[in-house]
């Protein structure tokens, strides 16, 4: 076990730096407990502290498979709301947008609130 982990995540508070280890977790898919410079301690999944993770970019446009937009469909869906999908062609001789329903049409209107409002706050 080593005594130190580096964040190599571009997007933490503590990227490049590397923290001592508090203890480490007990699955892969876990987080690190480490001591942050002001002596805090906080979570750090592991993937963050895997050198690929050095390589995650923001980039303008969205990509996401098929696969993970049909389970999103089906998460929304489970919640009484419906997704439609816009798709965006731009090598496709300019733009061509489709407007696809993910999951069938709802029975009733859902609102769901906002996180911050009375309604959607926790406590």
């Amino acid at each position: 076990m080593s005594s130190t982990v580096t964040i190599y995540y571009p997007f933490h508070p503590h990227a490049s730096k590397t923290l001592p280890v508090v203890s480490s977790p007990r699955h892969a898919e876990g987080a690190y407990t480490v001591k942050d410079p002001a002596g805090f301690t906080l979570k750090v999944p592991v993937w963050m502290t895997e050198p690929t993770a050095a390589h995650y970019r923001l980039s303008s446009t969205l990509s996401l498979s098929m696969e993970a937009l049909k389970e999103l469909g089906e998460l929304l869906s489970l919640h009484g709301l419906r997704a439609t999908l816009a798709s965006f062609h731009p090598h496709e001789g300019g733009q061509h947008e489709a407007t696809k329903s993910l999951s069938g049409p709802r029975e009733h209107a859902t609102r769901v609130p906002a996180l911050g409002t009375p309604e959607g706050s926790a406590g």
